[in-house]
């Protein structure tokens, strides 16, 4: 994901580092991923499972969290409680 740099439309797409060697990756993973977003934040809760907060798109707030099983490669929802 990411802002695409000209205008305010947003890119879908998700890229890996990896580490030895450094390089970029663009994986295949199963499951229905997030949407684009340009407003984002990732963050690694144990070992294998990827939090992904999207908080926009260039024209809307989105604020919805999505999950990424590392292990089985697959998207997975995530439900969450209180005010969006």
């Amino acid at each position: 994901g990411g802002w695409l740099g000209n205008g305010p439309l947003a890119a879908g797409d998700m890229h890996l580092l990896q580490l030895n060697p450094l390089k970029w990756l663009l994986p295949r993973f199963s499951g229905e991923p997030p949407g684009p977003c340009n407003m984002h934040t990732a963050d690694l809760v144990g070992k294998s499972t990827l939090l992904v907060f999207r908080g926009g798109d260039g024209r809307a707030y989105l604020n919805d969290l999505h999950g990424l099983d590392l292990q089985s490669e697959s998207w997975f929802p995530v439900k969450t409680a209180g005010e969006q």
